[in-house]
């Protein structure tokens, strides 16, 4: 189980890092357009991860 949550935070920090980067090139304009879209993106991840514990 811990093993388990450290590779989600793991996990978490690659994907904040990535939006980081991403709004960095993309400039902050677009960043807040992208907002709800991560947002979106992260929950996914997060719900399938949080599926694959039980299944």
């Amino acid at each position: 189980m811990k093993k388990y949550n450290e590779k989600l935070l793991v996990d978490f920090i690659s994907i904040v890092f990535c939006f980081v980067v991403f709004s960095l090139l993309l400039g902050i304009d677009s960043l807040i357009a992208f907002v709800p879209v991560i947002a979106g993106i992260l929950f996914v991840v997060l719900l399938i991860k949080f599926l694959e514990l039980f299944f």
